[in-house]
Parts: C-alpha cells; sequence; structure tokens
C-alpha cells in the first residue's frame, strides 16, 4: 500500500493508483512528485479513488498546477513566468556561491518550513528548516573552491504554488583536504513553493551521475 497526501487527507490505495497520479504529470516531474507521495498526516481516509476524485485530490492539495505544468523536454521550448526564472537562476547563482564554501545565498533560497526537505549529493537527508540550514552549512565546509560550473536544464514548469526544474549540475571541485579539482556531474531536481508571494526553495535531490548499468 502506498500514501497519496492531499491537502488534509491522506488517502491509501494500491500501487495502479499511485501510476495513475504520476501519468498525469510531466515525465521529468514524476520522481519529484512520488518523493511528496511518500508523506503522512494525522488524519487518514481510506477510500476508493476515481480518476476524477484523484483529479480533485490533486488539485486540493497543490500538485493540480503540475498537471498543466509544462516541460521543455516534452513540449519543446516554453515561456515561464519571469519571476520564476528569476529564482531558478538565483538559486544557481546560490549554488555557485556554495561550491566555494558560502552558503548564505542558498540558505535564503530555501524554505523554512517545516515540510523543507534536503537529499544532497554527501548523502542523507535533512527536514525541516532549522534541519536544511544546519546541512548547508556543514556541507560547505567541504567545498574548497570549485571552477566551471554550469547547468544543463531538462525540464522545469510550474503552475499554481509549485514549480520544478531538473538539471544536470556540472563543476569542478576541491573537496576536504584535497588540492586536486575533481570532475562532478550531478543530476538535481528543485522543487519550489510560493510563500508569502515568493519562490522559496522545498525540496533538492542531487547525486552524482552515473552511466547506465
Amino acid at each position: 500500500m502506498l500514501v497519496l497526501t492531499a491537502g488534509p487527507f491522506t488517502v491509501i490505495r494500491t500501487r495502479p493508483c499511485i501510476l495513475e497520479a504520476c501519468s498525469l504529470v510531466p515525465s521529468k516531474a514524476r520522481v519529484s512528485l512520488k518523493l511528496f507521495l511518500y508523506k503522512s498526516t494525522p488524519e487518514v481516509l481510506k477510500m476508493p479513488v476515481h480518476r476524477r476524485t484523484l483529479l480533485r485530490l490533486l488539485s486540493f492539495s497543490g500538485f493540480g498546477g503540475l498537471l498543466n505544468a509544462q516541460s521543455p523536454i516534452t513540449s519543446g521550448p516554453t515561456s515561464l513566468p519571469s519571476d520564476f526564472e528569476e529564482t531558478m537562476q538565483r538559486t544557481r547563482e546560490a549554488s555557485i556561491k556554495f561550491g566555494n564554501g558560502d552558503p548564505a545565498l542558498m540558505k535564503m533560497a530555501y524554505s523554512h518550513a517545516k515540510d523543507a526537505l534536503i537529499m544532497g549529493a554527501l548523502g542523507g537527508y535533512e527536514q525541516g528548516g532549522d534541519a536544511v540550514a544546519e546541512r548547508l552549512e556543514w556541507a560547505a565546509k567541504h567545498f574548497r573552491g570549485t571552477r566551471n560550473q554550469s547547468f544543463e536544464r531538462l525540464a522545469a514548469g510550474c503552475g499554481g504554488e509549485l514549480g520544478y526544474e531538473v538539471f544536470l549540475e556540472k563543476s569542478e571541485s576541491r573537496l576536504g583536504d584535497s588540492d586536486n579539482f575533481s570532475p562532478t556531474i550531478l543530476r538535481v531536481t528543485h522543487i519550489f513553493r510560493r510563500e508569502l508571494g515568493q519562490w522559496k526553495l522545498i525540496q533538492r535531490h542531487a547525486d552524482p551521475l552515473k552511466p547506465r548499468a
């Protein structure tokens, strides 16, 4: 059994329902959506979920915007709202600063909400605004310089109160005590939420890109 959280309700259904939910959003956003599905709330509602009900639940929970979000990979070039583009650009600038040991801009980009989440490339995860801030401080200390940093967007979209970006983050960094710059390519998913009129990073999931087995 899997869990779909929709507003104040948690709908428990079997895998086909979850697969249908994921099939309703652009392919590059499905992983991000699945991460939000594994979430519990105190109030649990067990019921059969038909397609129409599922659409309403997704819309009520804030995922309705993602149903219409367009992905440049699947739909060709699209124009995203300027404020969302600016937010993604500021987040990339924050990543550059972070790679040189300064987490300040990334901490500003992040939500301070209890459901803020980071799954960084150094392993593990942290949840909650304070825990995420501490994680960023800790992780930034591992970097002793980064160069040739670039970002290759694979998909992005926004609608309602949620937005996402999926991209490859390429760089050469000196980590720990090493004096050598090591090349790295991370596959990254960012999820944003509008809070008090501003887009805030609510989740970052990053891990090294590896050849397909």
